[in-house]
């Protein structure tokens, strides 16, 4: 997407003046419709293994789920307070999706009001 900032640059190095540049560039409007017009747009190019949930996530996904630092999800497994494997011969962590969640409905507590 050609911004105006990108755009005066641009005209900048090839030597036009910034009155030139601004009867050139489309006005903020123009740009700001353009682009909602491109966020409505439905996405139809993701594949179907893309849009259905995975089984297994990924250290920076449960990070991301329960609203943690990555560290604090790596201390907990070396502590065991959350369900993680480890495919043989790597050290890398995944965790099934089910067992999260249930680990989580697992560990609520009720509010005190």
């Amino acid at each position: 997407m050609l911004t105006l900032k990108k755009l005066k640059l641009y005209l900048k190095r090839q030597a036009l003046s910034e009155e030139e540049a601004k009867s050139l560039a489309a006005p903020k409007a123009d740009i700001a419709r353009a682009e909602s017009k491109q966020s409505e747009e439905p996405k139809d190019d993701k594949t179907e293994s893309e849009s259905k949930p995975r089984d297994y996530l990924k250290t920076k996904e449960v990070a991301e789920l329960l609203r943690l630092p990555i560290s604090s999800i790596y201390k907990m497994t070396r502590l065991g307070r959350i369900p993680c494997a480890s495919p043989p011969g790597s050290s890398r962590l995944i965790f099934k999706r089910s067992k999260i969640d249930e680990w989580i409905k697992k560990n609520e507590r009720k509010t005190l009001r």
